[in-house]
């Protein structure tokens, strides 16, 4: 579609996105990304909808339910709450390891496990997805899973030595295979305790949120910068790229959307403040005019040429959340802006979805709608947060 940055107003801008979200992104995933034949969702698409791989992983498979999830409880159609029902069922059937306990990382399509290793990311979004799973719908089973997958990561997952997490386990839990750290886990672990404290019981997530938060902020935000570093060892020490540590402006600008929900109930104005630091650094060094969202970089502002769709969600949803609570002119320009960039560069006027990556001249470098790595989470997320928020200003 043809945007027009000049016209427009909170609501229409909402309106904007509300029916893309509806039109381009979920009825394309109903249409295309069912597995009907088998179960679970077939997430690797072309830009037609055509499927190329049929493996299941299971962070997208989780990915599908919080979608439709999301879908249903914006939109109230029934088509989106059979579609988010069927793939809880189906993911709580197929993916969990009935021997070990835990959840696989990856199946064929028959089922059949090829990756069995446990991931404490894919354990972060089954808590995630199946939380708001349970918000949207109410189905309790969503609730044992929750509570099944929270008592692996307390005691199979948890670094108890150094903090945090363990990033992969053998599949019987007898050998750690990635010693190293990631900002990945705890930042999308503290996305899964907001959404349990917002969805399930706030007494029983508040000391979690609270708990991955400070870790978060002690090990991961680091000076003289104080931006999120993405890559540590296994004592939290930055590992080093061309003697610098590695930051990912996705991640810094998505915990800055976590931060400023997260500043008013944990009662902590820093957390807002470090919020509006992270964006407005992002959008000085890892933004650009014509592709929106670099991906990684550097905490001095060098970054890659890398640009991804999903940087560009998580970009959107923090601009509109940050003019929502500030009411500050830049970032309503910002945000304008950046709508700008998606609907130039990246959503697909002809078959819907948006394209995954484009070159640092605007050029559609990836033009698949999905892959392993790339479900309809982020969108959803993005934009019925973008949504959420300029329709609260009416």
């Amino acid at each position: 579609m043809k945007f027009n940055p000049d016209k427009q107003t909170p609501q229409s801008l909402a309106k904007i996105l509300k029916n893309h979200l509806e039109k381009d992104i979920l009825d394309f995933w109903l249409e295309h990304g069912i597995d009907r034949v088998d179960g679970g969702f077939l997430t690797s698409l072309s830009r037609q909808g055509e499927v190329y791989n049929t493996d299941k992983h299971s962070y997208t498979q989780t990915r599908m339910v919080y979608a439709f999830s999301e879908g249903y409880r914006m939109f109230g159609k029934a088509s989106y709450k059979s579609a988010a029902q069927a793939g809880f069922e189906y993911y709580s059937r197929v993916f969990r390891d009935q021997q070990y306990d835990g959840w696989y990382n990856v199946l064929n399509r028959a089922g059949t496990p090829i990756d069995i290793d446990k991931r404490t990311y894919n354990f972060a979004f089954v808590v995630y997805c199946f939380s708001e799973y349970f918000g949207a719908t109410g189905d309790r089973r969503a609730l044992e899973t929750v509570d099944y997958t929270l008592n692996l990561l307390d005691n199979r997952l948890a670094d108890k030595a150094s903090g945090g997490w363990y990033e992969l386990m053998r599949r019987d839990w007898c050998e750690i295979l990635n010693p190293g750290k990631t900002f990945n886990s705890p930042m999308h672990l503290m996305e899964a305790m907001l959404s349990g404290y917002e969805n399930i019981d706030r007494d029983q997530f508040y000391p979690r949120l609270k708990n991955v938060v400070e870790l978060i902020r002690q090990r991961c935000i680091l000076p003289p910068e104080n931006l999120c570093i993405e890559y540590f060892d296994p004592q939290w020490q930055p590992t080093l790229r061309n003697g610098k540590p590695v930051i990912n402006y996705g991640h810094v600008v998505e915990t800055a959307f976590f931060f400023l929900k997260l500043a008013d109930i944990l009662n902590n104005p820093g957390l807002h403040a470090q919020a509006l630091q992270f964006i407005d650094f992002s959008m000085t060094h890892g933004w650009d005019e014509k592709v929106g969202m670099a991906c990684f970089g550097t905490p001095d502002g060098e970054h890659d040429l890398i640009y991804c769709y999903w940087c560009q969600s998580e970009t959107l949803a923090v601009l509109a959340r940050a003019f929502c609570v500030t009411r500050e002119e830049k970032y309503w320009k910002w945000l304008l802006k950046h709508v700008n960039v998606i609907f130039t560069q990246f959503a697909d006027p002809e078959y819907g979805e948006w394209f995954i990556r484009c070159d640092p001249d605007g050029r559609v470098s990836e033009n698949c709608k999905g892959a392993s790595h790339k479900a309809c989470y982020h969108l959803t997320q993005a934009l019925a947060a973008a949504v959420n928020q300029l329709e609260s200003l009416s």
